[in-house]
């Protein structure tokens, strides 16, 4: 009986995900035709969120915006490895704000445990126990990973990418950015983080008008039009990280073979640099955010990963290089900009 409850608990599980994935790209299609989504956010141009919050005082040398991988349900549900990460990384850097309460899987920042039909569900899922709990982690993961190739799709992306980056503008917003004091932004993902941070990272640019850097931890990328905004991408790998090599060969653009693509033209025009940590695999106790395992010189993956992001950090600030792109909307934009203000005045 205990078996037959399982294996249907289990079959359900995979139904909730295959639709899921399935319907992957119409959540973003759903959020843009005004069927989705918080309603302060249908009429969420960059405009109107700038004249709704009001700038600190006090300035910080830069902002961190941290994404997280894709085994994430919620900005709230995380493990202890990526909250220290947050915290040893805020200590690191003193003068700046670093921002992690975002959920990117979603092109509206919508939690899995949010206002969903499937929310309870996700809940479960995200506070799983006993045997079944690898099998319950794993459909968060796949869900988080559809969106991911969503984002890099040049169908649906742009959508997904541009309500994300719309999602990061209120929160660097919220936390009292100055549009006439603009300091240095980085965005900062880890793993399905990473590309969602170098889709989003040129609309951002263009509707704040501050120098953009995007730091990969071991991010799964694809070639896309964000990466044209990007004043310098670092992209920081394991060497036994055998994940995120595999955006080489899953994304044909990256390949040398299109030299025209979005990045190859950045990869020629020296903006994208990689760093490699020896030793280091994609996620466990050897990964990233390991906090057992050493590098050579004694240290812990973590601290290493944490060192490794404030260097870029600071080169960041002390170098922001000049925006890419101008602050005025391109054409797509305009289009974006003017569609979400029709559905905001419905």
């Amino acid at each position: 009986m205990i078996l037959d409850l399982a294996f249907a608990a289990v079959a359900l599980g995979l139904v909730v995900v295959l639709a899921a994935g399935l319907l992957a790209p119409f959540e973003s299609l759903g959020w843009w035709a005004g069927w989705a989504g918080p309603d302060d956010m249908r009429a969420g141009e960059a405009t109107r969120l700038r004249a709704s919050f009001a700038p600190a005082a006090e300035q910080p040398d830069a902002r961190v915006v941290v994404l997280f991988g894709i085994n994430d349900a919620s900005q709230t549900l995380r493990n202890d490895h990526e909250r220290q990460f947050v915290a040893d990384l805020a200590a690191a850097l003193p003068g700046a704000r670093v921002i992690a309460d975002l959920f990117p899987y979603s092109a509206f920042g919508m939690p899995l445990n949010g206002d969903r039909l499937f929310a309870w569900f996700w809940q479960a899922v995200a506070t799983p126990s006993g045997r079944l709990t690898g099998l319950l982690n794993a459909m968060i993961n796949l869900r988080n990973f559809l969106q991911v190739l969503t984002s890099a799709d040049h169908r649906y992306g742009p959508f997904y990418n541009f309500g994300l980056a719309q999602v990061i503008v209120e929160a660097l917003l919220r936390d009292g950015h100055d549009p006439a004091r603009p300091r240095p932004l980085v965005l900062v993902g880890y793993s399905g983080g990473g590309q969602l941070s170098l889709a989003a990272a040129g609309y951002v640019q263009e509707a704040l008008g501050v120098p953009v850097h995007v730091v990969s931890i071991g991010g799964f990328l694809a070639s896309v039009p964000g990466i044209d905004g990007v004043a310098r991408l670092t992209h920081i790998h394991g060497s036994r990280d055998w994940l995120q090599a595999m955006g080489r060969l899953v994304f044909p653009e990256r390949w040398a073979t299109m030299p025209h693509s979005h990045w190859n033209r950045a990869s020629r025009s020296g903006r994208i640099h990689t760093r490699e940590l020896e030793g280091v695999t994609h996620a466990g106790p050897e990964g990233y955010f390991g906090r057992e395992a050493r590098m050579a010189d004694g240290r812990t993956h973590m601290e290493a990963t944490v060192a490794l992001t404030a260097d870029l950090v600071r080169a960041a600030v002390s170098d922001p290089l000049p925006c890419r792109l101008p602050l005025r909307a391109r054409p797509v934009v305009d289009r974006l900009e003017e569609a979400l203000t029709r559905r905001g005045g419905r």
